[in-house]
This record gives C-alpha cells, structure tokens and sequence, in this order.
C-alpha cells in the first residue's frame, strides 16, 4: 500500500489502463531469502513528470515471513533522505524530506487450488524526524475463496481508514500516500475511485466478488 505507482502516468506515458509505466528513473535492490523468507533493501527514485518532479527519494527494507504460504508476516521500514514536496495547513509547513515509515502485513490464505478462509491486514504509522507527525494507515479485509466451485468465486469484504490531519491537535496527522496504487487486490479501493479520492482522511469499505468463468478469464 505504500510502493506500487513509481511512475508518473498519462500524456507521453502510457495510460493507466493501457500497460502503465512502472519504470523509476534509478533504483537499487539488494535481496536475500532463504526458503519462504526473504529480506529485501531498496533505493527508490520514482519516474515524475518534469513539471513536477518532487525529488523525491526513498529508501526501505522490507522482511518478508512465509511467502507464498498459508500464513505470511511482512515487516517494512522505510524513509525519505530527500523531497521538494511539501505539506500545507493553514498554520503549517514542512517538507516530506526526513519522513519515517513503519508498516506490518499479515496474510492469511487458502493453498493455491483449495477453497478456504481468507484474511488480509496491514497497518502503517508514518513520522517524522524534524516535526510532530503522526499519521495512522491501514485496512482489514476477511472473506473467502471457492476456487473448486464452478466460476470459483472469491467474494472478500475491507475497512479501510486512512487519517486526516486535525486541526485541534499538535501533531500533523494528514496520511502521505507516497507511491501507493495498485489494483482491487491491493489496497484501492476501485480504479475511478483512484483518480478523484487520495487515500488521506478516508473511511471506506469495499465487498468484491470475483468470478472466473473461463480459466483464462476474471470477472
């Protein structure tokens, strides 16, 4: 919920539904796993529009616990050494350059091929090293596969709650979305929604059903 868009899309880009861009302008990996673990080391400079090219940099690490299993456990660190963009209020002013993130991830999923109980949860707090932030993102999501039913149908319900900044308090608590997108299998809450609502002081639920009728095909 927090890395997905590292491209800026739209005019001399491709369109968003049309094989979008993920490119960034430079980035740097370094993983390691062992069996279903992995711990992944990343420096991410995202491809902007020149026009409004913030600078931004960002680096994490992000540990990853049981891949691919029933159960997984994923832990993420990350920061932002250098930014031109800002934050606004009407008493307010700073930039994102210094901005701290620490997320947990927990998925809980039927073996590929088998029907089962499905569980989805992530949780996010973003801080700062130069003034009071303290900014809350995050969902849960419950539901349940029938992949060996016919059309298997996968139907899952999600709260999502993304915080705004309160004017009545000290600390400013407006959610950056950073690089967040992705698809209805992340934390968006539907394409159209995407483009006209930001995920910052935001309260949603979404119930999807997926059908696949065809084995090549998803409904």
């Amino acid at each position: 919920m927090l890395i997905k868009n590292t491209s800026s899309n739209g005019s001399y880009k491709s369109a968003l539904q049309l094989n979008p861009r993920w490119a960034t302008d430079l980035t740097h990996q370094l993983t390691f796993a062992y069996n279903r673990n992995r711990i992944q080391f990343f420096e991410i400079d995202p491809d902007e529009f020149s026009q409004i090219d913030t600078r931004t940099m960002i680096r994490l690490v992000n540990a990853e616990l049981g891949e691919n299993s029933k159960n997984q456990i994923d832990l993420l660190t990350q920061l932002c050494p250098r930014s031109e963009f800002s934050y606004y209020t009407e008493k307010f002013c700073s930039e994102r350059e210094g901005l701290r993130v620490a997320d947990v991830r927990y998925y809980h999923l039927p073996l590929p091929g088998t029907n089962g109980f499905v569980f989805k949860s992530e949780l996010a707090r973003q801080f700062h090293k130069d003034f009071d932030m303290n900014a809350w993102g995050g969902y849960a999501e419950i539901g349940w596969s029938f992949t060996e039913q016919k059309y298997s149908p996968y139907i899952t319900f999600r709260h999502s709650v993304f915080t705004g900044d309160d004017p009545e308090t000290k600390a400013f608590e407006r959610w950056d979305p950073l690089l967040s997108g992705g698809n209805g299998e992340e934390w968006v809450q539907g394409a159209n929604h995407f483009k006209v609502v930001q995920i910052s002081n935001v309260v949603a639920e979404r119930l999807q059903l997926k059908l696949r009728p065809i084995l090549r095909w998803r409904q």
